[in-house]
C-alpha cells in the first residue's frame, strides 16, 4: 500500500511539472493554429494555413494567405502580368516591363514583393534579386519556407521613368543536403501577384490618365488581366456593337495589354480596379453628368474624373460613324501605318522584345538578351524568342540550329549533356561527353522545324553537369562557387530558309498573327448568334487578343444573316444552341454538343466561377458510352480483346520502324463531326466558308455566359499559345486543350510567286503527305520507264 501510494505521489509531481512547463513554452491557440504543415520538398508551392512574415513590420499581427489573393486600392500598382509567378532550378530569370504615368514615376516610393519557397532550398546559398531598369533594389536570402514573407524596399528616386520601365527578377538556388540533377527539380520559389506591386506616396493618384499614351498605364489585375469596361447607353443595343469591336481591338494595341478582357456594361462605376480601364462609349447624359470635371480634352476624346479619383475614357459622336472615325484616331500611327520591323512587341510579356525572322538569318545570344554568364550549379536554363511570319510553311522538314560558344569545367564528367526545348517540347539532347575542360566555338545543336510555330516561339537551353563531388556529396559541396560552365554572348540561332504559304484550317496562325483576316486590305466580317452583352464581351475579348499579337486593328463589319458571309472570311460567335448548323457543320462541329451544355450549367450565374458542389461529368459513366468504348477497345486489342490485332501491329510496326502515324500515309479526308470531350467550357474550330472558298472560323460554347468566361480563360498567356489545328477544346475541367489537326489544308498565298519558295513549299507538303509523295515517286518512275523504252526501241537494241 505504501509504494502504490509514493508511486501516485510522483506521477502527479511529473504531470504537474509538465502542465507547468508546457504553459510557459508552448505558443498561444493562434500560432498554433498557424503553424506550418509538415515538410514538403516538392509541392506545388501552396502550403496550407501558412503565416504571413513581414520583413519591416515584425511587430505586427499574423495575417492569413488567404486562396483569393487581396484586393488593392489604387495605391499600388501589381507587377506580374503573368499572375503568379514561380521560378524553379538553380537559377531562373524573368523580365518585362511595366509602364508608368509620368506622375506614377514621379510619385513611386517602393516595392512589395511576397515570396515562399521550398523547404529544400538552402538560405545561406540562395537568393532572390529583383532590378528595375538595370538598377538592383532588392537582394535578400531566400529563407521563407513555413511562411509566405512580404519584403519591402524604396525605390529610389529619379529610378521610374514615364513610359517603359524594365522590370528583372532572378533567383539562384542550392539544395540544403543533395547534389544531385534530380534535386534541383526540389527548388521553386513562388510570388505572389496580389501581393507584389509598387506603392506610392501619400496623396498620390495613380491611374489617373492624362493621354492616350497614358493608357498602357492601366496596367493588369493580380491575374495579369486588364479590364475595359465598356459603359454603353444599353447594354443590348446593337446599333454600337461594331463600334464596341473596333474599339477593344484599337485599346488593346494602344495599351500593349498582353491579355485584355472586355466586359459591357449599361451603369457607370463610381470608380476603377486596378487594371481596369473605364471606357463611355456615346455615353447618355446621365452617365456624362456623373463623372467628374473635364481632364485635357483632345479632338476625339475626353478623359473625366470617376468619384476615386482615377480617370474615364469618353468617346462620343452624334452618330456611329463619328464615334467609328474618333476610334479609329486612338490607333497608334505605327499600326494604321505599319512598315517593316526587326521585332515584335511582346514587351508586355518579354523584356528585349521579341526578334522578328522573315527568312535565313543568324541571330546572336546578346541581341536576344542572353549576356555572356557563368554557372557554378547543376542545371543550367535560359531561354530566348523568335517570332516567324504568319505564313511560316516549313512544320515537316528542315533544321534550325543554336551554335554555343561555351566553357566547360575540367572536372565535368560523362552524363552530362545540353536539352533544347520548343514551345514546351523537347527537341534535342546533346551529349557532352568530349568537352569536359574545352572551350567550344559555334557547337551546333540541331532542331527540327516542325517544333516551330507561327508567331512567337520560346527556345529554352538546359545544361546538365555532372562532377566527381556530386556523385560524393561532401558537406558544403552545394555552397561551392568555383564555376562549371560559362555561356558567352556571342553564340546564336541559326533560322534556315524556309517555305512561306499561308493555310488553313490553321488556328495557331489565327491566334499568333490573325490569318486570314488581319490583313491590310481586308474588312474582319463577324456574325454573332445573338445581340446578349456577353455575347458581344466575349468577341470583343477574342478581337482584343487577336489584334494585340497581330498588332493590326481592322475594321468590322457585324453581318444580320448568315448568308452575307457565304463568300467572305468571317468569325461566327455564339452559344451552340443558336448558331446555324451549317456554321457547325462547315468547321467540322457536331450538331449536338452535350459537354458544353453540362459545363455551361456549372457556371453559378453571373459570377464567372464553376460550381464546385456540381456533379462533374466523366467519361465512362453514361451507359451510352459504353457500346462506343466497346468498339474502340476492339479496334485497339483485335477481335478477341487479348492480343493486339493485324491493324494494331501494324500500326505500331510503322511507328517503331519508321515514326510515322497510318493518318500520316493514309490521311482522313472525311472525319466525323467533332463533339468535344467531358469538361469542355469552349470551342475554337475553323473551316470553309459555305461556297469553299474562304475561311470561317466558329467560337461556341453552351451559353453566351460560358463564352465569355470561356475566352477569358483560353486567351490567358499560357494558354493562348497553344491554340492550334483545326479545333481547338478548353477543357476548364483539367486546364488543358485538346487540339484535331487538319487531315487536310488549303493554300493562300501571301506573296508573288518565286521558284525558290515553291519548292521549299512543295518539299514541305511531299514531307507531310507521304501517300501522294509516293504516288508522285512511282510516277515519275513509270514515265522515265516509259522514256527510256521509248529512246530504246528508236536507236537502240530491242
Amino acid at each position: 500500500m505504501k509504494r502504490l501510494v509514493i508511486s501516485l505521489l510522483t506521477l502527479g509531481m511529473a504531470v504537474f511539472s509538465a502542465l507547468t512547463l508546457h504553459a510557459q513554452l508552448a505558443p498561444d491557440a493562434g500560432e498554433r493554429a498557424a503553424s506550418p504543415a509538415p515538410f514538403n520538398i516538392g509541392g506545388n508551392g501552396a502550403p496550407p494555413a501558412t503565416r504571413q512574415k513581414d520583413d519591416t513590420a515584425p511587430s505586427s499581427p499574423d495575417m492569413r494567405v488567404g486562396s483569393g489573393g487581396e484586393a488593392r486600392s489604387r495605391t499600388s500598382r501589381y507587377l506580374l502580368p503573368m499572375g503568379n509567378l514561380r521560378l524553379d532550378g538553380e537559377r531562373n530569370t524573368r523580365a518585362w516591363n511595366i509602364f508608368l504615368t509620368g506622375d506614377e514615376a514621379e510619385t513611386a516610393t517602393g516595392l512589395q514583393l511576397a515570396y515562399i519557397n521550398a523547404v529544400s532550398v538552402m538560405p545561406e546559398a540562395s537568393r532572390l534579386k529583383v532590378e528595375i531598369n538595370g538598377r538592383s533594389v532588392l537582394d535578400v536570402a531566400i529563407d521563407s519556407s513555413d511562411a509566405q514573407r512580404i519584403v519591402r524596399v524604396p525605390v529610389p528616386a529619379g529610378l521610374l521613368r514615364a513610359g517603359a520601365n524594365t522590370i528583372d527578377i532572378t533567383a539562384e538556388q542550392r539544395h540544403r543536403v543533395a547534389c544531385t540533377v534530380e534535386s534541383t527539380y526540389e527548388l521553386w520559389t513562388d510570388i505572389d501577384a496580389a501581393r507584389t506591386y509598387l506603392t506610392f506616396a501619400s496623396g498620390a493618384r495613380p491611374g489617373r490618365l492624362q493621354s492616350l499614351d497614358d493608357i498602357a498605364a492601366v496596367g493588369f489585375d493580380a491575374f495579369g488581366e486588364t479590364t475595359l469596361t465598356i459603359v454603353v447607353p444599353s447594354p443590348r443595343d446593337s446599333v454600337l456593337g461594331e463600334e464596341i469591336l473596333y474599339l477593344s481591338q484599337a485599346l488593346a494595341v494602344r495599351g500593349r495589354f498582353a491579355h485584355p478582357v472586355v466586359s459591357i456594361t449599361g451603369n457607370l462605376p463610381g470608380g476603377s480596379r486596378p487594371g481596369e480601364l473605364v471606357v463611355l462609349l456615346a455615353p447618355s447624359p446621365q452617365q456624362y453628368a456623373a463623372t467628374g470635371p473635364d481632364a485635357p480634352v483632345l479632338p476625339h476624346a475626353t478623359f473625366r474624373s470617376l468619384r476615386d479619383g482615377s480617370t474615364a475614357l469618353v468617346i462620343a459622336g452624334e452618330t456611329p460613324e463619328e464615334i467609328y472615325r474618333r476610334i479609329a484616331l486612338i490607333v497608334p500611327q505605327n499600326i494604321r501605318d505599319p512598315s517593316p520591323s526587326s521585332t515584335v512587341d511582346t514587351a508586355s510579356l518579354y523584356s528585349p522584345e521579341t526578334t522578328f525572322s522573315k527568312g535565313a538569318s543568324k541571330l546572336a545570344f546578346g541581341m536576344l538578351g542572353v549576356e555572356t554568364q557563368e554557372f557554378s550549379g547543376r542545371r543550367f536554363t535560359t531561354s530566348i524568342t523568335v517570332a516567324l511570319p504568319m505564313d511560316f510553311y516549313t512544320q515537316a522538314y528542315g533544321e534550325a540550329r543554336l551554335l554555343i560558344d561555351a566553357g566547360f569545367a575540367v572536372d565535368m564528367q560523362p552524363g552530362s549533356y545540353f536539352i533544347v526545348s520548343v514551345n514546351g517540347r523537347t527537341s534535342s539532347v546533346l551529349p557532352l561527353d568530349m568537352t569536359a575542360g574545352k572551350m567550344v566555338t559555334q557547337m551546333p545543336i540541331r532542331i527540327p522545324m516542325h517544333h516551330f510555330r507561327p508567331g512567337v516561339n520560346t527556345i529554352e537551353l538546359s545544361g546538365v553537369f555532372r562532377t566527381a563531388q556530386d556523385a560524393d556529396c561532401a558537406p558544403g559541396t552545394t555552397l561551392q562557387r568555383d564555376p562549371r560552365f560559362a555561356l558567352f554572348d556571342s553564340s546564336s540561332l541559326v533560322i534556315p530558309d524556309f517555305g512561306r504559304m499561308g493555310t488553313t484550317p490553321n488556328l495557331a496562325a489565327f491566334s499568333a498573327r490573325g490569318f486570314p483576316y488581319w490583313r491590310k486590305e481586308s474588312t474582319l466580317y463577324v456574325y454573332l448568334a445573338d445581340q446578349e452583352s456577353a455575347t458581344v464581351a466575349a468577341a470583343a475579348t477574342l478581337l482584343a487578343n487577336v489584334s494585340f499579337h497581330a498588332q493590326r486593328v481592322m475594321p468590322v463589319d457585324i453581318v444580320p444573316h448568315i448568308n452575307a458571309i457565304q463568300q467572305q472570311n468571317a468569325l461566327l460567335i455564339g452559344a451552340a444552341g443558336k448558331l446555324p448548323p451549317v456554321a457547325l457543320a462547315q468547321t467540322g462541329l457536331a450538331f449536338d454538343m452535350p459537354s458544353l451544355q453540362e459545363s455551361a450549367d456549372t457556371l453559378l450565374p453571373g459570377s464567372g466561377t464553376v460550381d464546385t458542389d456540381a456533379p462533374l461529368s466523366r467519361p465512362g459513366i453514361n451507359p451510352a458510352n459504353a457500346e462506343d468504348i466497346r468498339e474502340r477497345w476492339q479496334k485497339r486489342t483485335g477481335p478477341e480483346g487479348d492480343a493486339p490485332g493485324t491493324f494494331a501491329a501494324f500500326q505500331q510496326w510503322l511507328r517503331s520502324t519508321f515514326n510515322l502515324t497510318v493518318d500520316a500515309v493514309f490521311p482522313r479526308l472525311n472525319t466525323p463531326p467533332y463533339s468535344p470531350p467531358n469538361g469542355t467550357l469552349i470551342v475554337l474550330a475553323q473551316g470553309h466558308s459555305m461556297l469553299g472558298n474562304y475561311t470561317w472560323t466558329v467560337m461556341t460554347a453552351g451559353s453566351a455566359e460560358a463564352l465569355e468566361v470561356g475566352i477569358k480563360e483560353l486567351t490567358e498567356p499560357v494558354m493562348w499559345p497553344q491554340v492550334d489545328g483545326k479545333i481547338t477544346a478548353f477543357r476548364q475541367s483539367t486546364y488543358t486543350v485538346d487540339v484535331v489537326m487538319p487531315a487536310w489544308v488549303d493554300f493562300i498565298p501571301m506573296h508573288p510567286p518565286e521558284l525558290f519558295n515553291l519548292r521549299m513549299v512543295a518539299a514541305n507538303w511531299l514531307s507531310s503527305n507521304l501517300s501522294s509523295y509516293a504516288l508522285v515517286m512511282l510516277l515519275a518512275c513509270a514515265l522515265l520507264g516509259l522514256a527510256s523504252y521509248l529512246v530504246l526501241i528508236q536507236v537502240g537494241r530491242r
